[in-house]
């Protein structure tokens, strides 16, 4: 069993969410739950590895485009989804957002514009609005205390696009999106010819029995492979954000073959992170085991905040996720503006937590990382309490 209760100082590791809270927050004295990596050490047979690896001492030109790397990707995929992936399907990318980019170009070349649902991860308008791509937006609502799409609307923005866009799971609010919702989207994309792109980054944080559906998946059966791209990466599952390197599923031999020339050609970006390959590799054919005991850590993490906020906070509304390790919080019922609540949580609490307003919320919501040690969620949360009381 691994201790997932141990403490890591991250400062003087040049850390986003630590080094730097001061840029996005204002001051750095702050307790931070903020970008999307862990306070979490990966898995103890990958760090053998790796320090295996740098004892080696040379890091020089390194290939991904073999079967040690792409096998442990079909491998990953047949073993937690029973998805029949096939390694021609896979290119290397730097990272998530820049293979996104470069499909939304070969996808939509005439940027026509871009559907998709929000609440959504905030790099998406980021690279929308800096490449000129129209935004189409349908907001999920909350009814009963479960998200729900109103799909007539969201044909109507799938109809105006050049490509949908979906992030599987959802990020921030956990929402694990069902056979009959994947079938909908399929189904609405195809009859308006609208290709469809699924970042499933943070895919394997599901917890119960349930686990994602790939969108290769509903798409083979729908006959509408060809215009289906998977980009996503182990580097939310492990924690190795900074080795760099993420990959895409491509079935459109045609469009593969043309991301593969610009990755190679044009851009010089087809030589991967040595790292991140051996991580890959490794993480997927052996680190199943780990993942499932820190799903089972993290849950209970999203379980004690459930029990602190009706307790001390029941004016914040929150409902444990299916997915990922974000407590996605509904501060509305404080009756403070989104600017008056950070004002408290950075100045009062000294609590630093990304707001609603990135992911395109208009009400006032929290995303908060319970990707750490137990201890550090229930000071957050005592911090968030000071705030308020």
């Amino acid at each position: 069993m691994t201790d997932f209760n141990n403490i890591i100082n991250r400062t003087g590791t040049y850390s986003t969410q630590w080094d730097f809270i001061q840029d996005r927050f204002g001051r750095g004295d702050l307790l931070p739950f903020t970008i999307s990596d862990m306070d979490i050490a990966m898995p103890p047979i990958m760090q053998e590895a790796i320090i295996s690896r740098v004892q080696h001492g040379i890091f020089g030109y390194t290939r991904w485009n073999h079967d040690d790397y792409k096998g442990s990707i079909v491998h990953w995929y047949k073993d937690s989804y029973q998805a029949n992936i096939q390694e021609s399907w896979i290119s290397y990318t730097p990272n998530v957002i820049y293979a996104l980019t470069r499909f939304l170009d070969l996808l939509d070349p005439n940027h026509k514009g871009v559907s998709l649902i929000t609440p959504c991860y905030d790099g998406f308008m980021k690279i929308l609005k800096a490449n000129k791509f129209p935004l189409f937006p349908i907001a999920q609502s909350i009814i009963e205390k479960e998200y729900r799409v109103d799909w007539n609307k969201l044909e109507d923005a799938i109809s105006q696009s050049g490509a949908f866009l979906l992030c599987n799971p959802n990020n921030p609010n956990g929402y694990l999106w069902t056979r009959e919702d994947l079938e909908k989207i399929v189904k609405t994309c195809k009859k308006h010819g609208v290709a469809i792109i699924s970042d499933d980054i943070h895919m394997d944080y599901v917890y119960g029995t349930k686990s994602i559906i790939p969108i290769t998946t509903v798409a083979e059966e729908l006959d509408y492979l060809d215009k289906v791209v998977i980009i996503s990466s182990a580097s939310k599952t492990f924690n190795i954000s900074g080795l760099g390197g993420a990959y895409v599923l491509c079935p459109n031999q045609k469009i593969n073959d043309t991301f593969q020339f610009i990755l190679k050609e044009k851009d010089s970006l087809s030589s991967a992170m040595a790292l991140n390959v051996l991580a890959t590799i490794v993480g997927y054919t052996e680190c199943k085991p780990w993942l499932e005991e820190l799903k089972a850590y993290f849950y209970n993490n999203l379980s004690f905040v459930d029990s602190y906020l009706k307790t001390n906070l029941p004016e914040i509304k929150f409902t444990i996720p299916e997915s990922t390790y974000f407590a996605w919080l509904d501060c509305s019922g404080l009756g403070l503006s989104s600017e008056q609540f950070q004002d408290k949580l950075v100045n009062k609490g000294k609590v630093a937590i990304m707001g609603g307003t990135p992911y395109q919320e208009p009400k006032t919501f929290l995303r908060y990382n319970v990707a750490c040690p137990l201890s550090k969620v229930k000071e957050g949360l005592e911090r968030i309490y000071l705030s308020l009381k």
